[in-house]
C-alpha cells in the first residue's frame, strides 16, 4: 500500500507535465482502487471531501460530481450544536414527543419565524439505537473509549450534515430543526428541544383517524394488517361512516392495548428525562397541547424564546399556516382533522376505558391528565 501511495503521488505530481492521458489513467486507478485504499489515498487522488473540487466524471458517464457542500456543517464550535458556515452561525434543535401530539403544530409555529427552519422526520433514533450497540458491546473494537468518541463524532456529523442539507431552502434560517415524534433523547448534547405532550386518549382517536387514511396497509402495525386490509377501502367509500363508535382500529384490542402502550412508554421516558436534560444544561421546553389550544400566544411566545428570537420578526397566525388551535373544517379524510380537545368521549365505551387504564392508566396520571383511574 505504501508503495501504491509513492507511484499514485508521483503521478499526481506529474499530472501537468504529462497531460490528458495521465489524468485518464489517474481516475481510473480511483475508480477501480478498493474502498479502504481510496479513503486512505484521498489526500494524494483528490475528489469529494472539504475544500476539494469536483471529483472528474468517468467517461461517459455525464458530468462531474460536485463537492459536498454539506460538510460544512461538521465544524461545530463551542458546542456540539453549533456551527459556524462562512459568515453565519448556524444552531441545531428539536421537536419531539409522541405521535399525534402537536409536533406539527410546535414546527409550524416556529417556521413563522424569518430565523427559524424546521422539517420533519428523521427519526434519527433508528440510527442512535445501532450506535449505541456499536459502542457498548465490550467485544466490538469500536466500543474502546478512542474509537467510541470517533464513532460518536461521526454520528453527530450525519444528524448535523442531514439537518444542514435539508433546510438549505430558507437563506435567512440560523436556527435548523428536527421535528420527529419520538421519545426525548439526546442527539446533539446540549441542543434544545421541544417536547410535546397530549392526552393520550385523544392521541388514540387520532391516530385511529390517521391509519384509515394510509395509501397502504404496510404502513399499519403489524399486528392489525388483516383489519387494515379491509377497513381502509371501507373508511374511503365512507369516511363519515368511522365517526360513529365501534368502527375503526380504535376497537381493535389488540392495535389499541398495543398504541396504548407506546403512548405511555414515551410520555412516561419523556417525564423523566426533560429534569435530567435540563440538569446538564440543556434547554427544554415542555408543551401541552391543550394549553396551546388554552392560550396558543403564550405558547409561541415560549417557542421563540427557547431559541432566543424576537417573536415580533415572525409572521402571524393563521389558518392558512395552520398555526391556530383547531381546524375551520373538521373532516375525517385530512391530516388535520380535528384538532379537538377532549375528543376520545365522542368514541371511547367501557371496553376502550378499560384496555386504556390497563395499559396506560399510570401514565395518565403521572403525566396529570387525571387525579386517579376514577374516571370513565
Amino acid at each position: 500500500m505504501v508503495c501504491s501511495c509513492l507511484v499514485v503521488r508521483g503521478m499526481a505530481e506529474s499530472n501537468e507535465e504529462h497531460g490528458p492521458n495521465r489524468r485518464d489513467l489517474l481516475g481510473r486507478l480511483r475508480r477501480a482502487a478498493p474502498g479502504t485504499i481510496r479513503s486512505a489515498l484521498r489526500p494524494v487522488l483528490g475528489g469529494e471531501g472539504a475544500g476539494a473540487s469536483p471529483e472528474p466524471a468517468a467517461r461517459g458517464q455525464g458530468e462531474a460530481r460536485p463537492a459536498r457542500r454539506y460538510r460544512a456543517a461538521d465544524q461545530w464550535m463551542g458546542d456540539r450544536y453549533t456551527v459556524r458556515v462562512g459568515d453565519r452561525t448556524h444552531r441545531f434543535f428539536f421537536i419531539t414527543g409522541c405521535y399525534k401530539s402537536g409536533t406539527n403544530w410546535a414546527q409550524n409555529i416556529l417556521n413563522l419565524h424569518p430565523a427559524v427552519n424546521c422539517k420533519g422526520e428523521f427519526h434519527f433514533e433508528s440510527l442512535k439505537r445501532g450506535f449505541d450497540e456499536f459502542t457498548t458491546v465490550p467485544w466490538y473494537l469500536s466500543s474502546r473509549p478512542r474509537m467510541a468518541r470517533i464513532a460518536r463524532d461521526s454520528f453527530e456529523d450525519v444528524v448535523r450534515r442531514m439537518i444542514y442539507a435539508r433546510t438549505r431552502d430558507k437563506a435567512g434560517a440560523v436556527w435548523l430543526g428536527d421535528r420527529t415524534p419520538r421519545m426525548m433523547v439526546e442527539l446533539l448534547p446540549g441542543a434544545p428541544m421541544v417536547n410535546m405532550i397530549r392526552d393520550g386518549r385523544d392521541v388514540l382517536v387520532s391516530w385511529n383517524f390517521h391509519h384509515l387514511r394510509v395509501k397502504s396497509a404496510e404502513r399499519v402495525w403489524s399486528g392489525a394488517r388483516a383489519l387494515a386490509e379491509r377497513i381502509i377501502p371501507e373508511f374511503r367509500a365512507d369516511p363519515g361512516a368511522f365517526e360513529a363508535r365501534g368502527k375503526g382500529f380504535l376497537f381493535d384490542e389488540g392495535w389499541f392495548r398495543a398504541h396504548a402502550q407506546l403512548w405511555a412508554k414515551i410520555v412516561l421516558h419523556d417525564l423523566k428525562a426533560a429534569p435530567v436534560l435540563r440538569e446538564r444544561g440543556t434547554h427544554v421546553l415542555t408543551l401541552r397541547y391543550e394549553e396551546m389550544h388554552r392560550d396558543v400566544e403564550c405558547a409561541r411566545r415560549g417557542l421563540y424564546d427557547l431559541l432566543g428570537v424576537d417573536a415580533s420578526e415572525a409572521e402571524p397566525l393563521s389558518r392558512e399556516t395552520k398555526t391556530l388551535p383547531g381546524v375551520a373544517e373538521p373532516s375525517p379524510t385530512k391530516f388535520m382533522r380535528k384538532g379537538a380537545v377532549g375528543d376520545w368521549r365522542n368514541y371511547f365505551d367501557e371496553r376502550l376505558t378499560k384496555w386504556f387504564k390497563d395499559e396506560a392508566g399510570e401514565a395518565l396520571v403521572r403525566a396529570g391528565y387525571e387525579a386517579g383511574d376514577g374516571w370513565g
